[in-house]
């Protein structure tokens, strides 16, 4: 969704594109119009009120129409999708915040954003031909319709991949997620524990089934950027979302708030101690009001349960 030419890791991973495709090799970069629209601080970008890609950025949308230019001009497959359809539309809906890489076998998902590499972040790793070639798939059908929720006929999707392990793709359709739904199950039959981290505190359903699980015994352990980490006026938003919180729920829900010297959280992980998912959820309302594009690993698997625990821990 996120893509930041401009700064030294992700500019590497550019020119590692262009390599890859001057070897032979078929690359395809999918990019969301979300990084020519809106820029912190930086106005409206060059595809704000127009469908045509762009062929010169200005301001801070330079290094990303430059970037993408260079990708094509050294034989890149680079398509920019989900662009929008009225030029008055709410620019935060329909968005894909789906973040996935898939090189030969291997397979990424997670929360990654390409941008902001000092983030905490997670992101899972598997070699799997199956699930290689499944996203491959899901690729080409999202480049045909140049829009998630058009490939997908609006439907959200579960992927088994294995006996313990499914792959969930949200359509990105407005108040419909089956990621959200998963991790509802997941907070209500948990028996033990509950693990969570989020960048915001949530609000609305989330906090009040994590709630329920604490009363009925349930240890919760949520982790959360301090307010002052965000940018406003999403600060402010949620200093007040804290404060009528902290009225209304257990003291033990805000003790892993993060310092605010540590680095910006950005991972998506909820597990128990029966299942994990892991992906690019903030398992929060506003995301799934706004129709977003979402991708996500569930599995009760041990060694992924174990994997998710850890990080968690080390945070």
């Amino acid at each position: 969704m996120e893509f930041r030419p401009d700064q030294e890791a992700i500019s590497e991973l550019v020119d590692a594109m262009c390599i890859a495709a001057h070897r032979g090799a078929d690359v395809t970069f999918l990019v969301d119009a979300y990084s020519f629209m809106l820029r912190q601080g930086a106005g409206l970008g060059p595809l704000y009120f127009r469908k045509k890609d762009p062929k010169y950025g200005y301001g801070e949308f330079k290094p990303v129409v430059a970037a993408v230019r260079k990708l094509r001009r050294n034989g890149v497959k680079c398509v920019v999708i989900n662009k929008q359809q009225y030029p008055l539309k709410n620019p935060f809906s329909g968005r894909s915040h789906i973040k996935f890489a898939v090189y030969n076998n291997s397979v990424f998902i997670g929360g990654c954003n390409l941008a902001d590499p000092e983030q905490l972040d997670v992101m899972v790793e598997t070699r799997n031909k199956k699930l290689a070639d499944y996203m491959r798939e899901f690729s080409k059908d999202v480049i045909k319709f140049k829009n998630v929720r058009r490939a997908m006929e609006r439907r959200d999707i579960s992927y088994k991949i294995d006996s313990e392990t499914e792959l969930l793709i949200d359509a990105g359709v407005r108040k419909q997620s089956l990621i959200y739904e998963r991790a509802f199950n997941l907070i209500n039959s948990a028996a033990k524990r509950v693990y969570m981290t989020c960048q915001y505190y949530p609000n609305f359903r989330t906090p009040r089934e994590l709630a329920k699980a604490h009363t009925r015994g349930v240890d919760i352990h949520l982790s959360y950027n301090h307010p002052n980490q965000h940018p406003a006026p999403i600060r402010g938003a949620q200093k007040r979302t804290l404060a009528y919180k902290k009225k209304r729920l257990p003291e033990m829900m805000f003790e892993n708030q993060l310092d605010q010297s540590k680095n910006f959280l950005h991972a998506k992980i909820l597990l128990s101690e029966k299942e994990a998912i892991i992906g690019s959820h903030n398992f929060v309302k506003l995301g799934v009001n706004l129709g977003t594009a979402e991708i996500a690993l569930h599995s009760t698997s041990k060694d992924f349960i174990h994997g998710a625990r850890q990080w968690i821990n080390a945070l």
